[in-house]
Order: structure tokens, then C-alpha cells, then sequence
């Protein structure tokens, strides 16, 4: 269904970034103190449509630490409605104001964390129904608005309607798990990778990359063992 399903969503940047105000280990995951935040820099807002941009799922399933996530949020904005809130500007993102009347600015750093980790594990579970079934009965998810639209080739389609950033990336997730792209973990660095239709991947790759192919033989050729790069979690 969602191979053939479209999606109806827009989202922000901010043109002068983002920043973690509190004093903050940007390369260590497990030493980020309780209730650190992203937040917005108060530069005008720039729109933009996910569904174009071809590797904004991949990019967040290589968040791994707060710098990684900074990262991630500069080039595509916050995950959430409440990251735009910020002081330093006026310009509200979305349909209403909910989500900008709140304490703190922006949003929860460990938010984009836990997801990230999340949608990796369930990547490696992809084949095993039950246990992501369960995986995903373990996450507080979203209700998304569908609506059944016309469509001349189809006949009709599913239409979802993302509220925010995080939605889409969960419906992304979704649609690996139930089709294509298929993904696996590169045998040479043990990051993953999406292969076969539609992307710059054969259907048998095991590698990420032609040079990471090309490491993986030479080693195996070599005398002597050589350290690889150990598979992140």
C-alpha cells in the first residue's frame, strides 16, 4: 500500500540554523544530560517538501550522537512542531499555534536520539513480523490523516497528511518495512543501506559502496589481518 500511497507535507528550516544552548558532549550519546534541547537560531523560515529530497530517511538513520543530530536538524529542520518555538523570532510554522506555547524553546535532544536508534533496530528485525510488530507497539505513534484520492492509472490511492517531520520519517520507516527499497548492513563498515529498484544499489549488493567492496576483497586477499571499522550499534 504505501509503495503506491502519496504524501502531503511540508516542512521548515531555519535559514540561521540551530543550536544546543547547554553545555552539551556534541560526540557522546549516553552523556547527554536530561532536558537538553535543540533550538532554533530565529532566522526567516524556508519551506521545502521531503518527499523530494532522496536521502533524508537515510541521513537519519545515520544519527548516532547529538552532533550527528545537529546535523541532521540543520539541513532539515526539527522533528517536531515544538522545535520551531524560539525566542529570538515571531515566525510560527504550521496550521495553528499549538506546540509554540510551551516553557522551554525548541525540542528534546534525546527525541531524535531514541528514534534514530529506534528505526535502526527495527531495521534488523525487518523479517521477523513479530518482533516488529512489538517494536513498534513499544512507541507512542502517531494517528495520521489519510484520505482515498482519485487517481486515472490506480483508480484511487491513499493520501497521508504528516503533521510533522517525525511522522514522515516513521511512514518512510513503514514503507521499508512493508516494500522497496530493500536495506541491509554493509559487511565492511556495518552501516545500512538501501539496494535494489530505484536506487544506486544492485538487489545482492552487500556493500554500501564499491570501495568499501573493494576494502573487504583486498583485505580478504592480504596476508596480514586489518583492523575494519567496527559496526556502529
Amino acid at each position: 500500500m504505501l509503495d503506491q500511497a502519496l504524501i502531503d507535507f511540508t516542512w521548515a528550516t531555519d535559514t540561521k540554523g540551530f543550536h544546543i544552548p547547554g553545555n552539551v558532549d556534541l560526540n557522546e550519546r549516553d552523556a547527554v544530560p536530561l532536558g537538553e534541547r535543540i533550538v532554533r537560531k530565529g532566522g526567516p523560515l524556508q519551506r521545502y517538501q521531503p518527499e523530494r529530497i532522496e536521502k533524508l530517511f537515510d541521513d537519519f538513520l545515520l544519527v548516532r550522537t547529538p552532533a550527528d543530530l545537529l546535523q541532521f536538524v540543520n539541513r532539515f529542520g526539527p522533528l517536531t512542531l515544538e522545535g520551531f518555538y524560539c525566542e529570538a523570532s515571531e515566525e510560527m510554522f504550521g496550521p495553528s499555534n499549538e506546540g509554540y506555547w510551551q516553557l522551554d524553546e525548541g525540542e528534546a535532544l534525546d527525541l531524535g536520539l531514541e528514534y534514530s536508534g529506534w528505526f535502526r533496530d527495527v531495521l534488523k528485525e525487518k523479517h521477523k513480523p513479530s518482533r516488529v510488530a512489538r517494536s513498534f507497539e513499544a512507541f507512542r505513534l502517531e494517528k495520521y490523516q489519510v484520505e482515498i484520492v482519485p487517481d486515472v492509472k490506480r483508480g484511487i490511492r491513499f493520501k497521508f497528511f504528516p503533521e510533522k517531520l517525525l511522522d514522515y520519517l516513521t511512514l518512510r520507516l513503514a514503507h521499508v518495512v512493508l516494500a522497496l527499497p530493500a536495506y541491509s548492513s554493509c559487511l565492511w563498515c556495518g552501516e545500512f543501506f538501501a539496494k535494489g529498484v530505484g536506487t544506486k544499489r544492485r538487489g545482492d549488493a552487500q556493500f554500501c559502496s564499491d570501495q568499501h567492496r573493494i576494502d573487504h576483497n583486498s583485505q580478504k586477499r592480504s596476508l596480514g589481518p586489518k583492523v575494519r571499522p567496527k559496526a556502529k550499534d
